[in-house]
């Protein structure tokens, strides 16, 4: 099933796909520092960019993608 991973070019369907790309990329991110482990900010292009938490003991937790660029969304606004 397509996914905003896919789209991006990631096959990531399990935990375990998310830690071959941490594992395979760790050196090329930023890494920021939070209370109870990391961030890594991997960058894809200026308007992309993924976002791996990890614990302490470098265990990936999760796996998030942002992107920056130009939308719409349409809004009705209707009176009770």
């Amino acid at each position: 099933m397509p996914s905003h991973y896919s789209d991006m070019g990631f096959e990531i369907n399990s935990i375990d796909d998310i830690k071959a790309i941490y594992d395979k990329n760790s050196d090329k991110a930023s890494v920021i520092r939070g209370g109870k482990g990391f961030y890594h900010l991997f960058r894809i292009d200026n308007n992309i960019e993924f976002w791996i938490q990890a614990n302490r003991k470098k265990q990936v937790l999760g796996l998030e993608f942002h992107y920056l660029g130009k939308g719409f969304n349409h809004l009705k606004i209707s009176f009770l």
